[in-house]
């Protein structure tokens, strides 16, 4: 089940450890370090805020890991992104919270991946990220709104969490 949203270079299974391994050494992280990705607009219904708690609480709870976020504020959202940035700093997050901006290595980045993370708080129609990170293997810890449902279905598919809920993302991510 991927559906219609993920190009080709979500299937090139050939050579995916090496660029799953190449996408990490460009992060800076190790085969043993934690990634968790979020892929989108940087806009407040995509609850990239959330996404951010979330790190703060698995840090807390488990460990050091890398939260990725990856897209870029639409024009009208410039001042959410650098509150996002503040937020990271606020709490201490620098070194854990990573923006990486606009991408074209999606595919890559999710197979980087040890989980795709969907942290949005409004409705999603048919998440893209879903079937994209389906494609490339990676585990999906999404929140359960719109039609994410009809997607990722609890500990079958990938794991749902109750929106706005920083607790509930960390807690339902891969440990190692």
């Amino acid at each position: 089940m991927v559906g219609e949203w993920a190009g080709d270079e979500f299937f090139e299974r050939y050579g995916r450890a090496e660029a799953r391994r190449k996408a990490r050494e460009r992060l800076g992280l190790g085969t043993r370090d934690v990634l968790f990705l979020n892929v989108g607009m940087l806009r407040p219904d995509k609850g990239q805020r959330h996404f951010i708690e979330a790190a703060r609480i698995y840090r807390d709870k488990y460990g050091e890991a890398c939260f990725a976020v990856a897209g870029a504020p639409t024009n009208t959202e410039k001042e959410y992104a650098e509150q996002l940035k503040r937020t990271v700093s606020r709490l201490g997050l620098d070194g854990s919270v990573r923006f990486l901006g606009y991408r074209e290595d999606i595919a890559d980045l999710m197979a980087a991946a040890d989980a795709v993370v969907i942290a949005s708080v409004a409705v999603e129609a048919q998440s893209r990220i879903a079937p994209q990170a389906f494609a490339v293997g990676t585990p999906v810890v999404a929140t359960d709104v719109g039609g994410v449902s009809e997607l990722v279905r609890h500990r079958e598919t990938g794991y749902l969490v109750p929106a706005a809920n920083g607790e509930a993302i960390a807690d339902a991510a891969p440990r190692r």
